[in-house]
């Protein structure tokens, strides 16, 4: 397949401004975010490593929940995540576990566990094969699995964006928004690179059309789909910057963050620094997925570009709205929630130190 937008049948000129060029079914990343990944994978292994020398230890994880009701597991210490332990427990515990509950405080499923501790999971929603779920329950306050989904699907759509343009409309992200859930939308800030001052001008002129904003949102379903792992990896702040080796992420970032530390976050080949955890075990969890909105704020700020960037930059504001597979819904309600999730999120204020007005 060629590029998306040409199916639509556009006017030249709109499918040059467009860019989205990524096939159905294989997602390609440019070279620098798959050098990116191999960094995170190199540093992965070293924290493997350390944990795996001189010898491993073993650690007491008594998990509280159903179908096995205080089950010790003696566990690897550093090494074994609580997706681990649902492979010991049942796998309807690994199919449908959001986030961990580790000595009651929410955790990532795939995060390594470092000491003696209880166990829970948390689902979007009761199973009819355990009834006595619900009389048990933190899942009957599912905040912090809706809340983990909303910051995973930031995750994906940041990957869906930067995967989706053309080399010469490169898009890179700058920060996540911290929205409500209530607020109908999550959102996140890109910039786009550009070769010249006309591209720049050209560009400022240019709106995602309903089509070009669908195929967006296919690229970012087939993400989804590909039921990929959230993988996690616990980073120092200069660990961060080596991995990511992106200055204007990350001066972003210590906006976001007040901590020294970072959580670092793959979802298949895609690597990206958030700064609130835990996310959802796995990105088959998300059922519908949609971008809704792409607009443009303004130019990149001057402080918040490398001396070797180029200088003509645009600073985009994404919004986008999913739903988790455990819930169905009619593609008219989903609809409404489209609509909604259109208008410019309320609770973000558009005075943004990385933004400059055109």
């Amino acid at each position: 397949m060629g590029s998306l937008l040409k199916r639509c049948g556009f006017a030249t000129c709109l499918v040059e401004a467009s860019k989205v060029v990524n096939k159905l079914t294989d997602i390609e990343f440019s070279p620098d975010v798959i050098s990116r990944s191999r960094r995170w994978q190199g540093a992965k292994n070293a924290a493997v490593n350390l944990c795996v020398s001189p010898r491993v230890d073993r650690i007491r994880v008594l998990y509280n929940g159903l179908p096995k009701l205080e089950t010790e597991l003696s566990m690897a210490k550093g090494l074994s995540t609580p997706f681990d332990c649902a492979k010991h427990l049942s796998q309807l515990l690994c199919d449908r576990s959001v986030i961990a509950l580790v000595n009651g405080s929410p955790y990532d499923m795939h995060r390594s566990i470092t000491a003696d501790g209880t166990l829970d999971f948390i689902h979007f929603k009761a199973s009819p094969r355990f009834p006595r779920f619900c009389d048990h329950d933190i899942h009957n306050d599912p905040t912090e699995a809706n809340l983990a989904f909303w910051h995973s699907c930031q995750i994906v759509m940041a990957a869906a964006i930067e995967s989706a343009f053309k080399d010469e409309f490169r898009m890179r992200l700058l920060s996540f928004h911290e929205t409500s859930l209530q607020s109908g939308s999550f959102v996140a800030d890109f910039r786009m690179e550009l070769n010249s001052k006309k591209a720049l001008e050209d560009m400022a002129k240019w709106s995602p059309t309903e089509c070009e904003l669908r195929a967006l949102s296919q690229v970012g379903q087939t993400i989804a789909s590909n039921a990929q792992p959230f993988e996690v990896l616990d980073t120092s702040a200069e660990e961060t910057q080596n991995i990511l080796q992106d200055d204007s992420r990350l001066a972003c970032l210590r906006k976001e963050a007040g901590s020294k530390s970072s959580t670092l976050y793959r979802v298949g080949n895609y690597v990206q620094v958030h700064a609130k955890a835990p996310m959802i075990a796995n990105s088959s969890l998300i059922g519908r997925f949609s971008i809704v909105s792409l607009r443009l704020l303004g130019r990149l700020a001057a402080e918040y570009a490398k001396s070797n960037d180029s200088p003509h930059q645009l600073v985009y504001r994404a919004q986008g709205v999913a739903m988790p597979t455990a819930f169905l819904a009619h593609f008219t309600t989903f609809d409404v929630l489209i609509r909604r999730a259109k208008q410019p999120n309320g609770t973000i204020t558009n005075e943004l130190d990385h933004v400059v007005p055109l």
